[in-house]
């Protein structure tokens, strides 16, 4: 060959392999040998983002490897390079624009004539399969936590019924675990029972034979031995072409069952309420017809089993007559048109009565789906019945009220008789009614009648007869029913007459009585019916009866007032004494004789007359101002006038007027009676000449003073006397002087006083009980002195007494008050005492020697300061200088060590208490005891200061995002709020080991301080702390050997708990606490609450760092994935089949001459792009693949696709099914395209030659 031709060959070759590195889908690269790059084909700087010209020259880890993290091992290769080959299978680089790649790398060193002159690198993009695997391992995460999570238990089992997998739910169901079966044969350890056995091993073969999947419902077993009903789908599932599972999925239905049973029993409960309701129920369909009815509804309407009810049209079993009918199907047209019908209706029963129901239907939904209607019929006849008793009650009470008010009402008896034997006889339904009364012969005369206006006119009969028989009977019954005038006794034959000549056909008759007699009787009668009486309205006859007999009386009583009246005034016209009755305008009403002759008048006074114009004026205005203060409170007034008669002569007259008043309190008469005292009055003055000195003295006196003769009667009282008693001296003189004691107590006064009087010792003094008017018993002491006649006889008494009932009841109230000031005193819980001014005890109560331990006798008549023993405290309890007559009480509170020691508060009340003279006399001194309530008050402040501490650590958690600072805030917070005296809190880290230590305190000096150190060990005690839940409390000094805090706590001990949340602890956190006594339950819970809000925290602040981290992760790996995909050089796409959406990348364009996004991204555009021939073959390769009828999830094909330029590029297609819907056909699936090489190009295509 010679040199051009072989030059020609070689610039050939040369163009070939030039055109093959620059359409090669790997990124080619050639360096020298300082590593700058000479040549980067276009896969190359698409690859990493460069264009050729801002390559070319570069150093090559300049290109690829610019990042720090990435710059080491690329180093490394590009330094070995030149005397090594590498083919690195993963690796990293990274694009201009900092993206990282995963790339694989061959490269190695350019010789030339076996001298090194630089380097080549051949890097393909990986980025889609790392992104397949990742999708690989994510899908099969899903499915594993999907299997695990699963509600219902799901088993795996091979062909011999060997336990491969199960999930958490079985193990939950059965009671084995993964280890209990697997490789075993499951069937024995979840049916146990032979029967159960023998049926799973029959449902395992008949699913391996039927390779379909079915469910049935039976029972199963526990570990445990007890039986369990399940649901069970079982199915054989192809994992590969060489494996096959069973997959079965147990379904718990207990629940299920239970929910049944119950179902069962409200449905046997609302069968045995249906049947057993008192209310009438049926049901029925929209076409009337009677599907169903319960026992009530068969007695309400009076029909048997044997009327064949069901199936029977609703409307002619309840409603018989047409009108009850026609509204039924109105009502039942309503309610299928919606409405609901709740009312009260008139049906019939099976016998055609009628009878009143309320209403009720409502839509109800039988089981297997139909509506029909749920009628109710509650029989409302009693509540009819007595609505209209009410009525008839109501009627009749109207009635008798109204013939009451007639007989009181002003009117002659007879008028008012017949109209209310009238409204008697239409009301209880007569045709006739008479009253007739018997007169003083036996005789009977009629009162009133009436008749029916409905009935005809007939001749009156004459109703004078003697009414012998009827007469009689009705003297001795209460009632005389005749229900049949035909069968009236021969004896009857007047009254048969009678009855028979007013065409009745029975008749009733009532006695009227007035008083305990018999006056006479009321008749009714009835033309129309036959014993009409015996109804509900018989009755008001007989109290008819009752109300004319009490009229009858009233009349009675009438006329006999009137003949009194008349009586009395033939006796006042003939008195001496003056009456006369006038109005308050002065017109006489009634004088007598008397009054009338002394004006003048001997004929009488004329009714009407007026007085003013009869007597002299002085004497008229002088009567009237005596009438004047005439009330209806105070009606009687009693004086005496000196009057002029007509003759001039001049007369003294004792006038006694009485005022009537009408209802309104008006004087509407007074009444006067007058007597002529002329002549008393003349004796009267020469009396009171003779005693009026004596009367000056007695009767000025406030005691009592009596004189009554031996035997008792009284012959002389003061006013006292008689103002005591409630009597005026006229009443009193007369009666006897026991008269207001009993008889025991008069008996003793005269054995031990009265009859012990003689002329030797003619007085003595008693005391006695005396009952006055107004029903008081009071204490009397009488000085009683005898007066003796010449002989020594005792002729008269004399006593002079007094009240003493308030010295003795003051006298008494005063010992009953010492006796319960006393009492209440030693009853006080306060302690009580009292000193005189030097301060020593004159009285302590039981509570005050108690609470000082002493007994009384050693504590009176000491100085206080010694009982005390504290001078200082006893000091301001005796000091009286701040005390005073007008400001006599002082309060103070101090502390006060006892005798034993121990503190105590006392809150002190003093009081001085001064003579007439102002001088205090002594001071008495209440004290109470106030330690628990001081003690109280420091535990609420204290409980207020950590309320403030944990709301003030609170908002420290709401601004913190760090752990550490955080806890070591909330340290110093609690301690500069006063909330705890020491607080430290340690955080665990990984191994329980403590991992910091945030402590704060008041230090010695009283000044906060605060420290943080990490890492360190915890004792005994936090590691006890550490392993049990709740608050552990130390009591007495902690040192560090005890608790990991402070060197050394001044505190009474400490309270700890961990800190928790969600299962995880995080560390613990103690506090010192003070005092002896226990601590509060609020306290506990404060604590814990804080506790549980700095765990929370802790976890917030932890599950933030997670997630952000898990963040940064995150996209980190998808800006790999994204780099891994826009540069793989294989073509990569993803098919969402669901939506139809192609996603593909850019290799898969630039595969085909295409530039990035030229492309149409659709299914359609695929098809169009592969050649005919391979186009049926790999559309039927999809389908299966998409269908999963083979159970397989990937497919891989060889076929050619058009290229931009018009030629055909074969390819290989790997595709992948990452997710099917529930129907098991590819939602979603991803592939690579990968060119097949030349020389397998060529032979496939001398194949298909």
């Amino acid at each position: 060959m010679s040199d051009d031709s072989l030059r020609t060959n070689l610039e050939i070759v040369g163009d070939h392999l030039h055109l093959l590195v620059e359409s090669s889908p790997e990124g080619m690269v050639i360096c020298d040998d300082s590593n700058r790059i000479i040549f980067a084909n276009p896969q190359f700087c698409n690859m990493f983002g460069w264009e050729r010209d801002e390559v070319t020259g570069k150093d090559i880890d300049e290109v690829v490897a610019g990042a720090e993290e990435v710059a080491a091992e690329a180093s490394l290769v590009s330094s070995t390079v030149f005397s090594t080959p590498h083919m690195i299978p993963q690796a990293v680089r990274v694009r201009k624009d900092g993206k990282r790649i995963n790339v694989s790398i061959l490269a190695g060193p350019v010789l030339d004539n076996g001298r090194t002159v630089g380097a080549y690198g051949i890097y393909r993009d990986i980025s889609f399969k790392k992104k397949a695997e990742d999708d690989i391992r994510r899908e099969k995460a899903f499915f594993e936590n999907l299997f695990q999570k699963a509600p219902e238990a799901i088993l795996l089992c091979g062909r011999e019924a060997r336990g491969i997998k199960v999930n958490r739910a079985f193990t939950n169901l059965f009671g084995y675990t993964q280890e209990d079966i697997e490789g075993k044969d499951i069937n024995p350890l979840i049916a146990k029972e032979p029967e159960l056995l023998r049926e799973a091993r029959g449902l395992d073969a008949l699913s391996w034979s039927s390779g379909k999947p079915f469910s049935l419902d039976t029972w199963r077993t526990r570990k445990d031995g007890t039986r369990i009903p399940v649901g069970i789908l079982q199915f054989p599932f192809k994992v590969d072409d060489e494996n096959e599972v069973e997959y079965t999925i147990y379904r718990d239905r207990t629940s299920e069952l239970r929910a049944k049973a119950a179902l069962r029993r409200e449905k046997a409960f609302f069968e045995n309420l249906f049947e057993a309701c008192p209310d009438a129920i049926i049901l029925s369909n929209r076409e009337g017809e009677v599907l169903r009815a319960n026992r009530a509804f068969y007695e309400l309407f009076g029909y048997s089993e044997e009327d064949r009810v069901i199936g029977g049209d609703i409307f002619s079993i309840v409603a018989r007559n047409p009108r009850s009918k026609k509204e039924a199907r109105e009502l039942e047209e309503r309610f299928w048109g919606g409405e609901e019908i709740d009312r009260e209706v008139v049906r019939q029963r099976k016998d055609g009565s009628d009878i009143h129901l309320h209403l009720t239907q409502v839509p109800f939904r039988l089981e297997e789906g139909n509506v029909v209607d749920y009628i109710i019929y509650r029989d409302i006849e009693h509540r009819k019945k007595a609505e209209r008793e009410t009525l008839r009650h109501l009627a009749f009470e109207r009635l008798i009220s109204s013939i009451s008010s007639l007989f009181l009402s002003p009117g002659e008896i007879t008028e008012q008789a017949r109209e209310a034997v009238s409204e008697i006889a239409v009301h209880i339904g007569a045709t006739h009614a008479f009253v007739n009364l018997f007169s003083d012969g036996e005789e009977v005369t009629p009162l009133a009648r009436w008749a029916s206006p409905d009935m005809e006119p007939v001749n009156s009969p004459h109703i004078n007869q003697p009414w012998t028989w009827l007469a009689e009977r009705i003297r001795k019954e209460p009632v005389v029913y005749v229900p049949n005038t035909e069968a009236l006794p021969p004896e009857a034959s007047g009254e048969y007459s009678f009855a028979l000549s007013l065409g009745w056909k029975s008749f009733v008759a009532y006695p009227v009585f007035a008083g305990d007699r018999c006056r006479g009787f009321a008749l009714f009668g009835d033309s129309l019916r036959e014993d009409p009486w015996r109804g509900p309205d018989a009755p008001a006859g007989k109290i008819f009866c009752n109300i004319i007999g009490q009229a009858i009386l009233r009349h009675d009583l009438e006329e006999a007032r009137r003949e009194s009246e008349r009586f009395l005034n033939d006796i006042l016209q003939f008195q001496t004494d003056f009456v006369v009755r006038i109005k308050p305008d002065l017109s006489v009403i009634f004088a007598n004789r008397a009054f009338s002759e002394f004006l003048g008048l001997p004929e009488g006074l004329p009714r009407g007359s007026s007085l003013k114009g009869l007597m002299i004026e002085e004497d008229l205005e002088q009567g009237l101002r005596m009438v004047e203060p005439l009330s209806r409170e105070n009606p009687v007034s009693v004086s005496e006038e000196e009057m002029t008669g007509h003759d001039g002569s001049k007369r003294w007259i004792q006038w006694i007027d009485r005022g009537i008043f009408d209802g309104s309190g008006n004087l509407v008469e007074i009444q006067g009676v007058g007597r002529d005292i002329s002549r008393l009055r003349r004796t009267q003055e020469a009396l009171k000449e003779s005693e009026q000195k004596f009367l000056n003295i007695v009767e000025d006196q406030d005691e009592f003073i009596i004189r009554f003769k031996p035997d008792g009667t009284l012959t002389f009282a003061n006013s006292s006397y008689c103002r005591r008693f409630g009597k005026k001296l006229e009443e009193i003189l007369g009666q006897c002087v026991f008269d207001h004691v009993d008889q025991d107590e008069a008996s003793r006064l005269k054995r031990e006083h009265f009859d012990l009087l003689t002329p030797e010792n003619p007085t003595n003094t008693d005391e006695s009980w005396s009952l006055l008017p107004d029903g008081q018993t009071r204490l009397e002491q009488w000085h009683n002195r005898g007066i003796f006649d010449q002989e020594g006889n005792l002729v008269t008494i004399q006593c002079v007494g007094r009240d003493i009932t308030p010295q003795r009841e003051a006298e008494q109230a005063l010992r009953e008050s010492e006796r319960r000031y006393a009492a209440i005193v030693e009853s006080q819980v306060e302690m009580v005492c009292r000193f005189n001014p030097e301060g020593t005890i004159t009285f302590v109560n039981d509570a005050f020697c108690l609470f000082f331990g002493l007994e009384r006798e050693h504590i009176l008549y000491r100085p206080l300061s010694e009982v005390i023993e504290d001078a200082g405290a006893s000091s301001p309890i005796t000091r009286h200088d701040d005390l005073s007559p007008s400001d006599p009480a002082s309060f103070f509170e101090h502390s006060l060590t006892l005798p034993t020691g121990k503190k105590r508060w006392l809150r002190w009340s003093r009081r001085g208490i001064f003579d007439e003279k102002g001088d205090l006399r002594e001071i008495q001194a209440v004290a109470r005891d106030m330690t628990d309530m001081k003690r109280t008050e420091e535990e609420l402040r204290h409980l207020n200061s950590i309320l403030r501490s944990i709301r003030g650590v609170n908002r420290l958690i709401s601004r913190h995002q760090e752990s550490e600072r955080l806890v070591q805030e909330i340290c110093a917070h609690l301690v500069e709020t006063r909330g705890y005296r020491n607080v430290w809190i340690g955080i665990l880290g990984r191994g329980g080991s403590l991992a910091s230590v945030s402590e704060a305190g008041i230090g010695s000096d009283g000044r906060p301080m605060s420290e943080r150190i990490r890492h360190g060990m915890l004792n005994e005690w936090g590691m006890s702390v550490l392993k049990e839940p709740g608050i552990h409390m130390k009591r007495g000094i902690m040192t560090m050997t005890d608790c990991p805090l402070l060197d050394k706590y001044e505190e009474a001990g400490i309270m700890t708990t961990r800190l928790e949340f969600a299962g995880k602890t995080y560390g613990l956190i103690s506090v010192s606490i003070t005092g002896e006594a226990p601590i509060d339950p609020e306290e506990q819970a404060l604590f814990l609450e804080l506790a549980e809000d700095i765990s929370f925290a802790l976890h917030v602040i932890e599950t933030e760092m997670d997630r952000r981290e898990k963040a940064t992760t995150l996209e980190e790996k998808a800006r790999q994935l994204e780099l891994l995909v826009s540069e793989h050089p294989s073509g990569l796409w993803e098919w969402d089949v669901s939506e139809g959406r192609v996603v593909m990348n850019s290799a898969y364009e630039t595969m085909l001459g295409y530039s990035p996004g030229e492309m149409g991204q659709s299914i359609e555009n695929w098809k169009g792009q592969i050649h005919p021939d391979d186009l049926p073959g790999m559309i039927d390769l999809l389908n299966r693949a998409i269908s999963g009828g083979n159970g397989e999830n990937i497919y891989e094909a060889d076929y050619r696709m058009l290229k931009k330029e018009g030629t055909w590029l074969t390819l290989r297609s790997r595709g992948f099914v990452v997710r099917r819907d529930r129907n098991g056909r590819a939602a979603r699936m991803v592939g690579i395209h990968t060119p097949i090489c030349q020389d397998h190009q060529a032979g496939k295509e001398e194949e298909r030659r």
